[in-house]
């Protein structure tokens, strides 16, 4: 479900670039990339994440 990934993006839940994991969520007709800090993964997997992942 969430791979680590080394490069650097904006994390969507803090804003600051970070190394961290990319959600792929596949769907019938959609497949949805969310990527977020290592540090904002573990509190999403934490929370079991579906009401924090939008979809859109």
């Amino acid at each position: 479900m969430g791979t680590i990934d080394e490069r650097r993006w904006k994390c969507p839940l803090h804003g600051e670039a970070a190394v961290g994991v990319q959600l792929t969520i596949d769907l019938p007709r959609k497949k949805i990339d969310r990527r977020y800090c290592l540090e904002c993964w573990m509190e999403l997997m934490s929370r079991n994440c579906e009401e924090l992942i939008e979809v859109k």
